[in-house]
């Protein structure tokens, strides 16, 4: 009993090592990376660019920018991986031109720090958490390392936090393809909010297509083409 409790054990924590390692290699391997969308919000048509590159600090920071008639708006994540786990540190959205804002929230000691629309505030974080763009990450690197539906993840945004699930869309989108590659389609609902994502499973799970149903109301980001 001992030595298959043993063996137990030695398999279990071979296994947790093999996924660590890789989601690691998952961002490692995305690193320089830069990727170009069209989108539609609110109907007008707009150019994205979504970039991950890495400090040598061993800190990694996202980067996502769209430009829309006379209103740009620039996101950025900063984060680390350790241990398997995708861990936010700051996250900041600014909105230029037409209607100006901006928020930053720093993930810290369990507490998230926001200051939006020039007033702090703070709130408490659960164990494991994502910010609004790591979530998209963080599924990406789960998918290509073996997790199965359903995928739960807690989001950290500018008003506190919310648990969403995603769940894989089984075969009505099935036959779709990217450049001839199949695509595979997860979604989140949450609040009269139905979000999919397509993703190129032999490109690492890279995100080839989003649509955002919003009570009717549609935004899109479509990949332009696969990386070089």
């Amino acid at each position: 009993m001992l030595k298959y409790g043993l063996a137990l054990a030695l398999v279990f924590s071979s296994s947790v090592q093999a996924n660590e390692a890789c989601i690691n290699e998952h961002f490692e391997s995305r690193v320089g990376e830069s990727l170009s969308y069209n989108l539609t919000v609110s109907n007008m048509t707009a150019q994205g660019v979504r970039r991950l590159e890495k400090r040598e600090s061993g800190e990694f920071l996202f980067r996502q920018s769209a430009k829309i008639l006379i209103a740009s708006i620039e996101e950025s994540s900063l984060f680390t991986v350790s241990t398997g786990n995708v861990m936010p540190q700051r996250y900041e959205r600014e909105q230029k031109g037409l209607g100006a804002k901006r928020t930053r929230i720093d993930y810290s000691s369990n507490v998230a720090v926001v200051v939006r629309k020039k007033k702090e505030s703070r709130y408490e974080l659960p164990a494991r958490f994502q910010d609004p763009q790591t979530s998209v990450l963080a599924l990406q690197a789960y998918l290509n390392c073996g997790a199965a539906s359903p995928i739960e993840l807690n989001v950290a945004g500018a008003k506190g936090y919310q648990k969403y699930t995603y769940s894989r869309v089984s075969t009505a989108q099935s036959t779709e393809t990217f450049k001839g590659l199949p695509l595979e389609y997860w979604e989140r609902n949450k609040n009269g909010v139905k979000e999919v994502f397509g993703f190129i499973p032999d490109k690492n799970y890279l995100l080839a297509s989003f649509v955002q149903d919003k009570e009717g109301e549609i935004n899109r980001l479509e990949l332009v083409s696969l990386p070089q």
